[in-house]
């Protein structure tokens, strides 16, 4: 399911973009989360790694779409961001905080389509994505979708994944920092999970297909709180 975030000030907008969204989604089988903020400021404060997608008003009171962008950039330069815009020469300035493209106002379904379908194509080869290994002289480049998680043992990390296991000299914080822009939090104090690949969580351990890993009492509450956002949590207005 694809997370999308509405950031827009104007109820009526905010509306028939959640709208466009749902109607884009029944004709294209897709399934979408959607989240709604009524200003840039909320929207920050609440921001997180979970979104797949920023559909942005550039005109709103208070911190701006534009303000918003740049502050969301120092976050994640990674998530795909549309602009929402009544004045096309705006939108030209979202290439310095890299926005994929500008919607025009007065919304309409056929403009809104055509520029949502491309994001979604921009999402898709960003799902692509691959790190790159070394493994004891062996490079090894690997899909971050296929990681299951990711354990250090005695200065070594083993990347568990749907190809096998690979290991590699390093620390945990190193995997993490490799990682960082991709849904993985720790379970324990000695690996980190990918969220896509958990079936289930107990109240000391959690399931990645059919290998079971315990969960700290120190890291539960963090994993709980990261897997409820990732999974898709109450739409706000």
């Amino acid at each position: 399911m694809l997370q999308v975030a509405i950031v827009e000030d104007e109820l009526c907008d905010r509306e028939q973009l959640q709208d466009y969204v749902i109607r884009y989604g029944k004709e294209a089988g897709e399934n979408f989360h959607i989240r709604c903020f009524a200003c840039g400021e909320d929207f920050l404060k609440q921001y997180d790694s979970r979104y797949d997608l920023i559909l942005m008003d550039i005109e709103m009171p208070g911190v701006d779409g534009m303000q918003t962008a740049r502050r969301l950039r120092q976050m994640d330069d990674q998530v795909v961001l549309v602009f929402i815009t009544n004045m096309a020469q705006y939108a030209i300035q979202g290439y310095a905080v890299q926005a994929l493209d500008y919607i025009l106002k007065p919304l309409s379904y056929l403009s809104f389509k055509m520029r949502f379908a491309r994001a979604l194509g921009r999402i898709d080869r960003q799902r692509d994505a691959q790190i790159l290994l070394d493994c004891h002289g062996r490079q090894i480049l690997l899909p971050v979708r296929s990681i299951y998680y990711v354990e250090v043992q005695q200065k070594q990390l083993c990347y568990h994944t749907e190809q096998g296991a690979y290991t590699l000299r390093g620390t945990l914080k190193s995997a993490e920092e490799a990682l960082m822009s991709f849904p993985f939090v720790k379970g324990n104090y000695w690996y980190i999970v990918n969220l896509a690949q958990i079936s289930e969580i107990g109240s000391k351990s959690l399931w990645v297909g059919d290998t079971e890993l315990p969960v700290s009492r120190g890291c539960r509450q963090e994993l709980l709180a990261a897997f409820n956002r990732y999974i898709g949590g109450t739409i706000q207005e």
